[in-house]
């Protein structure tokens, strides 16, 4: 499971065939009662699914990949699906369900930077698309953080929602400046966060 898993995840990077490899480590590890890693693989189905905007099937992975994570009692990968959930909701124009989620999501995980982060991006983007004044603390919060941990899989959606920030309030420098700053460290394969 373990290998079918990274081998797709790989090839979903490189843009190859994916699914029916994650599929079969999610059935190899249900079938062998490895829940560890039927946790992981039900969370690579719901954020590969979700990375390319396939939120329709990314919907019952997450579903029941939620239940199994909470029935096993396997925190860490219920928090990541529960933010891929919210992803879902904001990217498909359901905000007051993803600030309804994401705040749920940092009531629970507390003052732990890695697992407050995307809620952070989420709640810091819906707030100044709606002009409310509390997004900046979230956006700076969020940038501050994912800076810190110096990963560029955080630091490119927090500097995106930085400069989506500044142009909505017509700050056009500070928004490109914030563009610049997510090209600068963005290695990610995704034609989604490139473009």
């Amino acid at each position: 499971s373990d290998a079918l898993n990274t081998e797709a995840t790989s090839a979903a990077s490189q843009d190859l065939e994916w699914q029916a490899l994650l599929r079969g480590a999610l059935d190899l590890a249900l079938a062998g009662g490895h829940h560890d890693q039927a946790a992981r693989a039900y969370t690579n189905l719901c954020s590969t699914y979700i990375d390319q905007r396939e939120f329709a099937q990314a919907e019952p992975y997450l579903a029941d990949g939620i239940a199994f994570c909470d029935e096993h009692d396997i925190t860490t990968f219920a928090i990541c699906m529960r933010g891929e959930h919210a992803n879902v909701l904001e990217r498909t124009s359901r905000w007051d369900e993803a600030v309804a989620l994401s705040t749920e999501i940092l009531i629970k995980v507390g003052p732990s930077p890695a697992n407050r982060l995307c809620s952070l991006i989420r709640l810091g983007v819906i707030g100044a698309r709606r002009g409310e004044p509390g997004a900046w603390g979230y956006l700076d919060e969020a940038a501050a953080a994912a800076d810190e941990a110096g990963e560029p899989q955080n630091q490119v959606p927090a500097r995106l929602a930085r400069a989506e920030a500044h142009w909505l309030e017509g700050e056009l420098d500070a928004a490109r400046r914030e563009a610049e700053l997510a090209h600068d460290v963005c290695t990610t394969p995704s034609a989604w966060l490139r473009g």
